[in-house]
């Protein structure tokens, strides 16, 4: 982002709280000074009104460093701007003022800010619980994460489900024939239940479903389907 785009911002989650980091900002202007860089901590969002709540921003100028501060009770992350409620702006060398309500240019959007969660998949199985608590502690969705979570550990009962899966199209004889027809069956099972793994989990991931059924039903579904055609086939 910095060398394509020329901006950066960094999002780390941890239970202090939220910390991001923007550069390569512009039209901030902070008591006659500009900045082209802040940093932002906060304790906690809510959900609810996207709004950050116990508000420290650190704003800097490339080439002079560190310019100044606000504190905050609340910030919203509105269109192209942050509206900072109660703000007390801090400068080297000048008294603290306090603004009712202060208006700050930013191009970062929200969904910017989730965007730079790590994604799931770079999490080993045992960190997963503790990023999970923090994220939700400081107010943001942990579904997919969750989701993720519980489908390793769906991977078992999946595992053996794909296994008799196989085993439903791998155990006749080849005498009987129609060897071609098992395979491209095979391959089209695989295939459609690829596809509707994918849809319960969107599903899942957007909060239509519960996520501990989204992660599990995929795995118990193939599995309940597979020894049902197996059993069937070796009674028959």
């Amino acid at each position: 982002a910095r060398y394509i785009t020329g901006k950066a911002s960094t999002l780390s989650i941890s239970p202090s709280g939220l910390w991001l980091r923007q550069v390569g900002e512009e039209g901030i202007e902070f008591l006659d000074q500009p900045a082209d860089e802040y940093i932002l901590h906060a304790l906690r969002m809510n959900q609810g009104t996207l709004t950050l709540e116990h508000v420290i921003i650190f704003l800097y100028r490339k080439g002079e460093g560190f310019i100044g501060r606000i504190d905050a009770g609340s910030a919203t992350l509105a269109s192209g701007h942050w509206k900072i409620n109660n703000a007390v702006l801090s400068r080297q060398g000048m008294l603290p003022e306090s603004i009712p309500e202060f208006v700050m240019p930013t191009q970062l959007t929200l969904s910017q800010i989730q965007d730079s969660f790590s994604a799931p998949e770079t999490f080993s199985f045992w960190a997963l619980p503790g990023f999970i608590d923090v994220l939700e502690k400081a107010g943001f969705s942990a579904l997919r994460h969750k989701l993720h979570y519980y489908s390793l550990m769906a991977m078992p009962p999946l595992f053996a489900g794909m296994l008799l899966l196989a085993a439903v199209f791998t155990l006749r004889q080849p005498r009987r024939g129609r060897t071609g027809a098992l395979v491209v069956g095979g391959v089209g099972a695989g295939f459609l239940f690829y596809f509707i793994t994918n849809i319960i989990y969107a599903m899942g991931g957007a909060g239509s479903l519960p996520v501990v059924l989204a992660a599990f039903a995929p795995s118990l579904m193939v599995l309940m389907i597979a020894s049902a055609a197996l059993l069937h086939l070796e009674d028959g």
